[in-house]
């Protein structure tokens, strides 16, 4: 019975995460984001171990030892990037939310460069459950103390995005 709700369980998280890779979506709260990743990295931990204590026990150890030493060699190369990668900081402090979307203004200053203000562009699904980023706009640029201007290029189309901070609405021009 156990096993049976811990394959559910994966299934479920499973399919949260295909959805989210294929759709260039992700969770909105970055918790759940966590406890998907944590839960998936578990269940395949455990699959390897439950695989590696039916095979013999000398390729069994071998294929450990081999397994480590992969670790720790992509742990000590991708130790800098991800260094990198994680040294910046950023803090959200306005959010604006409304049907399909949300608008966040962003601040912060990452690993080289100044630091930046910016609107971010969200359109959201499932009550706002999994989010996409669809355009950033630099508050340097921003005019209108009103209106927040956001464009969007995908698949060689251009969409522009009108964001009314005075009556929060969010309107869409295509091109």
């Amino acid at each position: 019975m156990l096993k049976k709700i811990g394959i559910c369980f994966f299934v479920f998280f499973l399919i949260i995460e295909v959805y989210c890779r294929v759709t260039d979506y992700s969770l909105t709260h970055s918790f759940l984001n966590i406890l998907v990743k944590l839960y998936l990295t578990i269940f395949i931990l455990v699959a390897i171990i439950i695989f590696l204590s039916n095979l013999p026990r000398p390729f069994a150890v071998g294929l450990t030892i081999v397994m480590i030493i992969s670790l720790m060699l992509f742990i000590a190369l991708t130790f800098s990037a991800t260094l990198i990668n994680y040294s910046g900081h950023s803090s959200s402090y306005h959010q604006w939310t409304g049907k399909n979307f949300r608008i966040e203004s962003e601040t912060g200053q990452d690993w080289a460069g100044p630091n930046y203000n910016n609107y971010i562009l969200y359109k959201t699904k499932f009550a706002g459950l999994f989010k996409k980023e669809i355009s950033v706009s630099p508050a340097s640029i921003q005019t209108d103390s009103c209106i927040i201007i956001f464009t969007q290029y995908s698949n060689g189309d251009s969409s522009k995005y009108y964001f009314d901070n005075c009556k929060k609405e969010l309107k869409e021009n295509k091109n």
